[in-house]
C-alpha cells in the first residue's frame, strides 16, 4: 500500500479541529470565510495561482485572496472570482436567489467594461462554479480550515481544494 501523501496527513490533523473551532466563531466571521473561499476555489478551478488567503477577526474583520500574480480588469476571470465570493456568503446564508449582496455592483462594474450581456455571462459561470457539489465542498471544506487557521498559503489552499475531492 503506497504511503499516504503530506498534505493528506496534514488535512486529516487539522480539520476536527478546524471543524469544532468554526462552530465558535460570529455569523459575520464565518460568511466572510465562505466568501474568501469562493474567491480562492474559484481561482483555483480558473487556473488562478494564490499566494494566499487571508481572514482577520476584530473590529476591521474581513478576509484577502492574493494572487501569485495580479490580473488586469480586462481578465474575465477576476470578474468570476469576485462573483464567486459573493455568491459563497450568500449561499450559506440561505439560498441562492436574485438579491445577493454584491452582485447588483459588480453586474454594473462587468457591464461597462464588457457590455451587459458578457456581464450576465461572467455572474452565470460564477454561479455555476458555486452551485457544483464538488466546488461547494473544496469551498466548504476551505472555509472550515481558514476560520482555524486565519491564513492559509497557496499550496496548502492547493492540498484542501485536493482533498475535498478525496476521502479524507
Amino acid at each position: 500500500m503506497p504511503a499516504e501523501p503530506d498534505w493528506q496527513r496534514e488535512i486529516k490533523q487539522v480539520l476536527p479541529a478546524a471543524k469544532r473551532r468554526a462552530r465558535c466563531f460570529s455569523t459575520y466571521t464565518q460568511t466572510t470565510a465562505y466568501h474568501e473561499a469562493g474567491h480562492a476555489v474559484a481561482a483555483f478551478f480558473l487556473g488562478i495561482e494564490i499566494d494566499h488567503v487571508s481572514l482577520y477577526h476584530g473590529r476591521d474583520s474581513g478576509g484577502r485572496v492574493v494572487y501569485q500574480k495580479p490580473l488586469p480588469p480586462t481578465d474575465s476571470r477576476e470578474w468570476v472570482v469576485s462573483v464567486a465570493g459573493d455568491l459563497a456568503d450568500a449561499r450559506i446564508r440561505g439560498p441562492i436567489g436574485v438579491e445577493v449582496p454584491g452582485l447588483e455592483h459588480h453586474l454594473q462594474e462587468a457591464a461597462e467594461i464588457f457590455g451587459a450581456e458578457s456581464a450576465a455571462e461572467i455572474i452565470e459561470t460564477a454561479r455555476g462554479l458555486v452551485e457544483l457539489p464538488e466546488i461547494w465542498r473544496a469551498i466548504d471544506l476551505l472555509a472550515k480550515v481558514l476560520l482555524y487557521a486565519r491564513k492559509l498559503d497557496g499550496k496548502v489552499v492547493k492540498a484542501i481544494v485536493m482533498a475535498s475531492h478525496t476521502k479524507v
